[in-house]
Protein backbone atom coordinates (compact mmCIF):
# COMPACT_ATOMS: atom_id res chain seq x y z
CA UNK A 1 0.00 0.00 0.00
CA UNK A 2 1.17 3.34 -0.87
CA UNK A 3 -0.28 5.34 1.35
CA UNK A 4 1.56 4.16 4.58
CA UNK A 5 3.92 5.19 6.38
CA UNK A 6 5.78 4.52 9.72
CA UNK A 7 5.99 6.84 12.33
CA UNK A 8 7.70 7.00 16.50
CA UNK A 9 4.71 7.35 18.38
CA UNK A 10 4.33 9.47 21.62
CA UNK A 11 2.08 10.38 24.14
CA UNK A 12 0.11 11.97 22.04
CA UNK A 13 -0.81 8.96 20.54
CA UNK A 14 -2.23 7.23 23.72
CA UNK A 15 -5.70 7.54 22.94
CA UNK A 16 -5.22 5.57 19.55
CA UNK A 17 -3.08 3.37 20.67
CA UNK A 18 -5.95 2.80 23.25
CA UNK A 19 -8.69 2.19 20.63
CA UNK A 20 -6.66 -0.47 18.67
CA UNK A 21 -5.92 -2.13 22.23
CA UNK A 22 -9.33 -2.32 22.13
CA UNK A 23 -9.98 -4.27 19.09
CA UNK A 24 -7.27 -6.31 18.79
CA UNK A 25 -6.59 -7.72 22.60
CA UNK A 26 -8.73 -9.80 25.21
CA UNK A 27 -6.81 -7.68 27.61
CA UNK A 28 -6.23 -4.39 26.80
CA UNK A 29 -3.82 -1.80 28.00
CA UNK A 30 -6.23 0.80 29.96
CA UNK A 31 -5.17 4.30 28.90
CA UNK A 32 -2.81 5.00 31.63
CA UNK A 33 -1.39 1.96 30.93
CA UNK A 34 -0.21 2.98 27.29
CA UNK A 35 0.86 6.22 28.32
CA UNK A 36 2.90 5.24 31.15
CA UNK A 37 4.71 2.73 28.81
CA UNK A 38 4.77 5.74 26.20
CA UNK A 39 6.69 7.93 28.95
CA UNK A 40 8.82 4.86 30.08
CA UNK A 41 12.75 5.63 28.41
CA UNK A 42 13.67 2.13 28.14
CA UNK A 43 10.51 1.87 25.72
CA UNK A 44 10.35 2.15 22.15
CA UNK A 45 7.16 2.46 20.23
CA UNK A 46 6.27 2.21 15.59
CA UNK A 47 3.29 3.21 14.54
CA UNK A 48 1.66 2.71 10.89
CA UNK A 49 -0.06 5.36 9.71
CA UNK A 50 -2.73 5.56 6.43
CA UNK A 51 -2.17 8.75 5.63
CA UNK A 52 -5.55 8.47 3.16
CA UNK A 53 -7.55 8.66 6.06
CA UNK A 54 -5.26 9.87 8.86
CA UNK A 55 -5.39 6.77 10.74
CA UNK A 56 -3.39 4.86 13.31
CA UNK A 57 -3.22 1.38 11.45
CA UNK A 58 -1.16 -0.63 14.12
CA UNK A 59 1.68 -0.20 16.50
CA UNK A 60 4.49 -2.39 18.04
CA UNK A 61 6.59 -1.55 21.20
CA UNK A 62 9.70 -3.13 22.73
CA UNK A 63 11.52 -2.53 25.95
CA UNK A 64 14.98 -2.61 26.47
CA UNK A 65 16.41 -4.36 29.53
CA UNK A 66 20.20 -4.99 30.36
CA UNK A 67 21.09 -6.93 26.89
CA UNK A 68 17.61 -7.95 26.15
CA UNK A 69 14.62 -6.69 24.75
CA UNK A 70 11.06 -7.73 25.36
CA UNK A 71 8.79 -7.55 22.65
CA UNK A 72 5.68 -6.22 24.58
CA UNK A 73 2.56 -5.22 21.91
CA UNK A 74 2.21 -6.03 18.19
CA UNK A 75 -1.13 -4.59 17.01
CA UNK A 76 -2.92 -4.51 13.63
CA UNK A 77 -6.79 -3.39 13.44
CA UNK A 78 -8.55 -5.96 12.13
CA UNK A 79 -9.40 -4.04 8.45
CA UNK A 80 -5.37 -3.91 7.79
CA UNK A 81 -4.81 -7.47 8.53
CA UNK A 82 -3.15 -9.94 6.29
CA UNK A 83 -0.95 -7.00 4.72
CA UNK A 84 2.40 -7.82 5.83
CA UNK A 85 2.54 -4.58 8.95
CA UNK A 86 2.80 -6.63 11.98
CA UNK A 87 5.85 -7.99 10.21
CA UNK A 88 7.12 -5.27 9.05
CA UNK A 89 6.64 -3.36 12.40
CA UNK A 90 8.59 -5.95 13.97
CA UNK A 91 11.42 -5.73 11.71
CA UNK A 92 11.39 -1.93 12.02
CA UNK A 93 11.71 -2.76 15.56
CA UNK A 94 14.44 -5.22 15.48
CA UNK A 95 16.66 -2.16 13.31
CA UNK A 96 16.48 0.00 15.97
CA UNK A 97 16.88 -2.50 19.36
CA UNK A 98 20.31 -3.91 17.26
CA UNK A 99 21.49 -0.73 18.22
CA UNK A 100 21.50 -1.72 21.82
CA UNK A 101 24.16 -4.57 21.62
CA UNK A 102 21.44 -7.26 22.91
CA UNK A 103 21.81 -10.86 23.33
CA UNK A 104 18.72 -11.88 22.85
CA UNK A 105 14.49 -10.67 22.05
CA UNK A 106 11.51 -12.06 23.72
CA UNK A 107 7.93 -11.83 23.65
CA UNK A 108 4.45 -13.96 24.77
CA UNK A 109 2.00 -14.84 23.05
CA UNK A 110 -1.38 -16.51 23.55
CA UNK A 111 -0.97 -20.68 23.06
CA UNK A 112 -3.86 -20.41 20.66
CA UNK A 113 -2.89 -17.69 18.78
CA UNK A 114 -1.76 -19.78 16.19
CA UNK A 115 -1.15 -17.07 13.23
CA UNK A 116 1.11 -14.53 15.74
CA UNK A 117 2.66 -17.61 16.90
CA UNK A 118 3.37 -18.67 13.11
CA UNK A 119 4.37 -14.99 12.47
CA UNK A 120 7.37 -14.92 15.10
CA UNK A 121 8.34 -18.44 14.01
CA UNK A 122 9.01 -16.87 10.72
CA UNK A 123 11.25 -13.82 11.93
CA UNK A 124 13.23 -16.22 13.90
CA UNK A 125 11.83 -16.30 17.58
CA UNK A 126 11.46 -19.94 18.75
CA UNK A 127 9.06 -21.09 21.57
CA UNK A 128 11.33 -21.72 24.96
CA UNK A 129 8.61 -22.64 27.46
CA UNK A 130 4.87 -22.36 28.51
CA UNK A 131 3.46 -19.62 31.16
CA UNK A 132 0.29 -21.92 32.70
CA UNK A 133 -2.87 -20.04 32.83
CA UNK A 134 -0.94 -16.79 32.00
CA UNK A 135 -3.67 -14.32 30.83
CA UNK A 136 -6.42 -13.32 32.77
CA UNK A 137 -9.07 -15.86 30.98
CA UNK A 138 -6.60 -19.08 32.14
CA UNK A 139 -5.17 -19.17 28.85
CA UNK A 140 -1.73 -20.32 28.72
CA UNK A 141 1.00 -17.64 27.26
CA UNK A 142 4.60 -19.51 25.37
CA UNK A 143 7.50 -17.35 26.23
CA UNK A 144 9.29 -17.24 22.53
CA UNK A 145 13.08 -16.30 22.12
CA UNK A 146 15.23 -14.63 19.39
CA UNK A 147 18.98 -14.85 19.95
CA UNK A 148 21.61 -12.75 18.29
Amino acid sequence: MENIKYVKLNISHSEDIQRIEELCFKDPWSIVSVANELKNKNSFYIGIVDTNVDILVGYAVFRHIIDEVEVLRVAVRPEYRRNGFAAKMIKKLESEWLDYDIEYARLEVREGNFAARGLYESLGFVPEFIRKGYYSDGENAVLMKKTY
